[in-house]
């Protein structure tokens, strides 16, 4: 299931691809310290197709044609995020903790996470167990104030830079 919703931060419409990306994307809109949000932001093919072969993993391939031809991985959230240094880059992905068993997708995070250190970007998978608890309120379209404040105190959502 896929969601559009309004952002605060950049004032505009977000696209997420599951529950669990649309309740960290409510967290992250109200966040103080976020300043940008990007979701599914793509990876270069070229690049990260490299990674693949210097990891000795397949890449993700298009399952529906004959050809099987590359698809473009992409990372659920880039961030641009206020430190005391100045605004940071930082990338996320979310994922279910029970998807983390699956070896397949260990094997795309890890071409994720190299291609986001060659480019000297902090790289991290959130799971449900990362959020602050009671913010599942938010998954339900709840505006996430209380939330917000609750995201506040978390140091695994806000200690993103």
């Amino acid at each position: 299931m896929s969601y559009r919703l309004p952002g605060w931060t950049d004032e505009r419409v977000a696209h997420v691809l599951s529950a669990l990306e649309k309740r960290y994307f409510l967290i992250l809109d109200w966040s103080p310290r976020v300043t940008e949000v990007r979701e599914q932001y793509p990876l270069p093919l070229e690049e990260t197709l490299a990674i693949a072969a210097e990891l000795g993993i397949d890449h993700a391939r298009e399952r529906r044609t004959r050809e099987k031809t590359p698809v473009p991985l992409s990372t659920d959230f880039l961030l641009t995020v206020q430190a005391l240094s100045g605004p940071v880059l930082v990338a996320r992905t979310v994922k279910y903790a029970a998807d983390l068993s699956d070896g397949r997708v260990i094997e795309k995070c890890e071409i994720e996470r190299v291609y986001w250190e060659r480019k000297g970007v902090r790289w991290g998978i959130m799971t449900e167990r990362d959020f602050p608890s009671g913010s599942s309120r938010t998954s339900c379209g709840s505006t996430p104030s209380a939330f917000w404040l609750a995201s506040r105190r978390s140091t695994t959502i806000m200690s993103l830079a």
